[in-house]
């Protein structure tokens, strides 16, 4: 069955990650090979080879690319050149630093080349026979009937590349054909989703069906369900009861986060120094206006901010429109603005930002007080995303989209929050930089998809 035990999945992630390391030595052979008779087997020294292949597997499990899913060509792809690039800087330091040996850059250029083709071909092998083994995965989406819900079609057409998904809807009133759904098509999906739409009496009802099946259940997560996922066992006499932490960082996770950010901040900016100066020039080349654009903002507590970045759109971009997010192809952006934007470094002056405390690397998107203002009145438990610094990055940065609904970006923030480590920073962050290169995450708002205007009998077709 798909992802029928955690344990199941752990070792296949275990032996993928084995063979990972065994690509990472023949990748190496096969570079000292082709050095002809400068370098041959005597060669080789194994600890930066080691520490090469330690350092690849960190960075795809922060990566997420040890996970048993069904992945784009591209995706996966991408996920090995960058761990490889990473790999291979750690790997060279560590050869000068420690090992006291400075090896030509011809070997490491070879090596590099060899490890991402070799990595890559191994990756995709993998791909290929976990889909022709295991296919895509079965999933009911499950919806009352008459609920008009969006997220229903969105997961059927969104997640085809993972899950063979089907579309229900259930009288959740009539008992007899409650029964009889359970008994018949729920039977034979391994994975169920369930809506919101499902009343919370006819949820346990499924839930303890699909756990006595072994089936895998998913469900969208209310600001309760994120908070019950991090508590701590207290006892009150003989009675187990649940501490629930108050919804923020504690003041030491604070105060890591903060040196991090400062020095992490303070060396970015002197690093980047040059690139900013080739971007002002290009925008002042490009368009008339400044070349940085300053806009009050909302971090921490609501505080407000002047956020600082570099010029896309047309000075006057807001005279007519007023505050109205980007849309896709928009008319307003300037062409080294869209440049800027595809590659996020329209963001670099941030940085400052940063310096000054007023963001985090890692948190929320921050706002304008308008749309702040907006959300807070229509969205519940919008407000609890101001418990923290607005960040450069996010949860919702790197698994979302720009176009992505404010109340799912909320649900991002409040899991990242709910669950926030100094690690987790680490990990979004190397998504971030497999983000800049996916377009998908950059595109502005779009027109709804034909999927949104479909009805239920078209979506069963």
């Amino acid at each position: 069955m798909y992802g029928s035990s955690q344990k199941g999945n752990f070792f296949k992630s275990l032996l993928i990650a084995l063979g990972d390391c065994l690509m990472v030595f023949l990748a190496m052979l096969a570079a000292l090979a082709s050095m002809g008779e400068k370098y041959d087997i005597s060669s080789l020294n194994l600890a930066p080879v080691i520490v090469y292949a330690v350092t690849f597997c960190a960075v795809c499990f922060g990566l997420d690319m040890y996970s048993i899913i069904n992945r784009k060509k591209y995706d996966l792809l991408l996920g090995v050149l960058i761990s490889c690039c990473i790999a291979s800087v750690v790997a060279m330091v560590y050869d000068y630093f420690f090992a006291g040996v400075s090896r030509t850059r011809m070997l490491a250029v070879v090596f590099l080349f060899f490890a991402f083709v070799i990595l890559s071909a191994w990756r995709l092998a993998v791909n290929f026979f976990t889909i022709k083994t295991r296919g895509h995965a079965k999933m009911l989406v499950i919806e009352a009937k008459d609920i008009d819900n969006a997220l229903a079609r969105k997961i059927k057409y969104s997640c085809l590349n993972w899950f063979d998904s089907w579309y229900t809807q259930i009288n959740i009133e009539d008992e007899e054909e409650f029964d009889s759904f359970l008994k018949g098509e729920f039977t034979e999906y391994e994975n169920i989703f369930i809506t919101q739409s499902i009343p919370e009496y006819r949820k346990k009802t499924i839930v303890a069906e699909a756990i006595r099946m072994d089936k895998n259940i998913y469900m969208l997560p209310s600001l309760y369900d994120i908070n019950i996922t991090k508590y701590h066992m207290v006892q009150f006499d003989d009675t187990p009861s649940f501490q629930i932490k108050p919804f923020r960082l504690t003041q030491g996770q604070r105060l890591i986060k903060r040196i991090f950010d400062f020095a992490v901040s303070l060396l970015a900016v002197v690093l980047t120094s040059p690139i900013m100066l080739i971007i002002a020039a290009a925008i002042r080349l490009d368009s008339k206006g400044p070349v940085f654009y300053r806009q009050e903002r909302v971090t921490r507590g609501g505080k407000r901010f002047m956020i600082c970045k570099f010029r896309t759109m047309r000075a006057d971009a807001e005279k007519m429109s007023g505050p109205v997010l980007a849309a896709d192809d928009d008319p307003r952006i300037t062409r080294a603005g869209r440049i800027l934007r595809m590659t996020r470094l329209d963001e670099l002056p941030q940085l400052l930002n940063i310096l000054l405390g007023d963001m985090s690397i890692v948190g929320p998107r921050p706002e304008r007080p308008f749309f702040v203002d907006q959300f807070c009145d229509e969205i519940e438990d919008y407000d609890k995303r101001l418990s923290v610094k607005a960040g450069l990055t996010g949860y919702a940065q790197v698994y979302a989209r720009y176009d992505t609904e404010a109340a799912d970006k909320l649900l991002y923030d409040l899991i990242y929050i709910r669950e926030y480590s100094f690690l987790l920073d680490l990990k979004i962050i190397l998504l971030t930089v497999k983000t800049i290169f996916t377009k998908e995450a950059s595109d502005g708002v779009k027109e709804a998809p034909d999927w949104q205007n479909q009805s239920a009998e078209e979506m069963k077709k």
